[in-house]
């Protein structure tokens, strides 16, 4: 059995899962995970995780969708004799404004593995509250003010919000009304979003579980981050002196690559 300790927040502890997974496959042995709480962060810009990693609450938010591939989830703020240490990359001197954060955990390791960035880790059972729906998720965190979300509110009414009340506010006062809908911890956040004709959000811990079923979605990059591999794309974005906005804000895009679910953007209507 292989005990691994992660301290990071939820889209940190999703995308461990294919690192955690293939090397717990080359050992032949099964996982645990323990998610250290109440970390001490540094964070750039306002988080609702406050100043630590991972409180509490988020810790058993995400547990019941991690042990639907674990053998035993704990939660703990000490960090368990001989376990493995998850979050040591963020001790490496990495660029952790680039590349996939998948990959970042197989710098723990000096072995071979596949890294198999197209795999899907979780399978859930699909919610019926979802069908045919398009599941939005937008946090405080990672936006690009290039993505028009204005032009998708024809189809509002097929749209459902998943994330936090203050995020699901924001989005309404800033582009147009969506129903929200509520989910008590991640599994049933995981079963919405596999229920879901499409899921479009930006980079967070709620997209994070989209990318690890590799359900149908859209990532909407932040303006300074550049993603490769299983990723749409956008082209580099540079604002002029004017700081005046294209006369067509999808203009300034490249044709997304349709690769793993994700949809280009001209077109992006006929897919919903």
């Amino acid at each position: 059995m292989i005990f691994y300790n992660h301290s990071g927040n939820l889209g940190d502890a999703m995308y461990s899962l294919l690192f955690a997974t293939e090397f717990a496959e080359k050992l032949s042995q099964d996982f645990e995970y323990n998610l250290q709480i109440n970390q001490k962060a540094t964070y750039t810009e306002e988080h609702p995780y406050g100043d630590v990693m991972l409180t509490h609450a988020a810790a058993d938010f995400l547990k019941p969708l991690l042990m639907t591939v674990c053998k035993d989830v704990t939660v703990s703020e000490d960090d368990p004799p001989e376990s493995f240490d998850l979050s040591a990359f963020r001790r490496m001197k990495l660029n952790f404004c680039a590349g996939s954060i998948q990959l970042w955990y197989y710098q723990l390791v000096n072995c071979s593995l596949p890294m198999d960035l197209s795999r899907k880790i979780l399978d859930v059972e699909p919610s019926e509250a979802t069908k045919d729906k398009v599941v939005v998720i937008k946090s405080s965190r990672y936006n690009n003010v290039f993505f028009s979300w204005k032009d998708l509110e024809e189809f509002k009414d097929r749209m459902v919000f998943i994330g936090l009340d203050e995020e699901h506010d924001a989005f309404c006062n800033s582009f147009f009304n969506i129903e929200r809908l509520p989910v008590k911890d991640a599994l049933e956040a995981a079963r919405a979003i596999a229920g879901a004709k499409l899921t479009i959000g930006n980079p967070s811990g709620l997209f994070s579980i989209a990318e690890m079923m590799k359900t149908p979605r859209c990532l909407v990059t932040a303006e300074f981050l550049r993603w490769q591999d299983k990723y749409v794309i956008p082209r580099t974005m540079q604002r002029n002196t004017s700081r005046r906005r294209s006369r067509n804000s999808f203009d300034n895009w490249e044709s997304y690559r349709h690769i793993e679910g994700g949809y280009r953007m001209r077109g992006l209507g006929d897919k919903l």
